[in-house]
């Protein structure tokens, strides 16, 4: 019964950190949005680049 607790708290742990590192990321992670208009396949990098110099 004991080493089933220690399973039991040990995985609490996990999904607890888990939990805090994606809230973390979610609120305190700058995202680059940058990424669409890079290729030089399509009129929005052509507007981009266009715009940009």
């Amino acid at each position: 019964m004991d080493i089933q607790w220690v399973i039991i708290i040990l995985t609490g742990i996990a999904v607890a950190v888990k939990l805090v590192h994606s809230l973390y990321k979610l609120f305190f992670v700058k995202k680059d949005s940058s990424c669409c208009g890079r290729c030089p396949g399509c009129a929005v990098s052509k507007k981009h680049l266009s715009t940009d110099l």
